[in-house]
């Protein structure tokens, strides 16, 4: 094992550890912290046709949901199942390492300025892990009425998500 698969086995114990520990008081609280399921937004906004943009680099921070794998992530996309890690840790050691020629832009969808992962969720974990402020990526864009700033959390009834959606007219 070299140098960045140790430090990929570091980094992924730390976000895998994390994410158990949300989980856990987040059960004791009765809070979902899963990430927002892009399905559900897309539908409560009646969203229909995206546009392909190009690619940008946009900032992590605004990456706050995932099309299919919203179960696998918790918020700050940490990795729940231990399943995820040997392509996590794989991505990890490939981020980490300088002369890896880095990774390849990911897919996100845009609704307002928000952003929702549909390739890339691992990458934007182990991004998210090692602090890396930003990402490449490949943007498709939703166009609403509303100028959508985030998403709120709100009350899980019988395992289901509930979001509130932030809007600036």
């Amino acid at each position: 094992m070299d140098y960045y698969q140790t430090q990929a086995m570091f980094q992924w114990d730390m976000a895998h550890g994390r994410a158990q520990r949300l989980k856990w008081i987040a059960s004791l609280r009765r809070k979902n912290i899963e990430l927002p399921d892009f399905n559900r937004v897309t539908n409560s906004l009646h969203l229909h046709t995206a546009i392909y943009r190009g690619i940008h680099v946009i900032q992590l921070e605004k990456i706050i949901g995932s099309v299919g794998r919203f179960h696998d992530f918790v918020d700050g996309f940490l990795p729940v199942s231990s399943e995820l890690s040997s392509r996590w840790q794989s991505l990890a050691a490939l981020t980490i390492n300088p002369s890896s020629g880095g990774l390849p832009p990911i897919d996100v969808f845009k609704v307002g300025e928000v952003y929702f992962v549909s390739d890339g969720n691992h990458r934007v974990s182990v991004a998210n892990q090692l602090d890396i402020p930003d990402i490449e990526a490949r943007v498709w864009e939703y166009e609403v009425a509303q100028h959508v700033t985030a998403l709120e959390r709100g009350v899980c009834i019988n395992g289901e998500q509930s979001f509130r959606v932030m809007c600036v007219n």
